[in-house]
């Protein structure tokens, strides 16, 4: 198990390093610092990964989920790499995350 933070730099590549292995589940969590009242999470996992050429994650925001293709875009050796997305979710530029991977 692997924990950490970043800061999303609104690129369409950001690849997440220093977790020391190839994570097989990794949940993301928006860090809302100003005025907010909902949690944005964002879940995948290699069988999801594997199955879609573009990557793709759950995004649960409130009571609301769905898919998307593309946000988290590969578990790595040593980490992660996310997208912007529509929105720029996971990697809005300025935007602080937290995350938990598993392997």
């Amino acid at each position: 198990v692997a924990t950490g933070s970043y800061t999303g730099d609104g690129t369409a590549a950001k690849a997440i390093t220093g977790v020391g292995f190839t994570p097989k589940y990794l949940r993301i969590e928006e860090r809302e610092t100003v005025g907010a009242s909902d949690t944005v999470s964002y879940i995948t996992t290699t069988a999801i990964i594997d199955d879609h050429e573009d990557g793709g994650c759950i995004r649960i925001h409130s009571s609301t989920h769905a898919f998307y293709d593309g946000y988290i875009v590969s578990l790595d050796a040593d980490g992660f790499t996310v997208s912007i997305g529509v929105g720029a979710d996971p990697n809005t530029n300025g935007k602080e995350y937290n995350y938990i991977c598993m392997g």
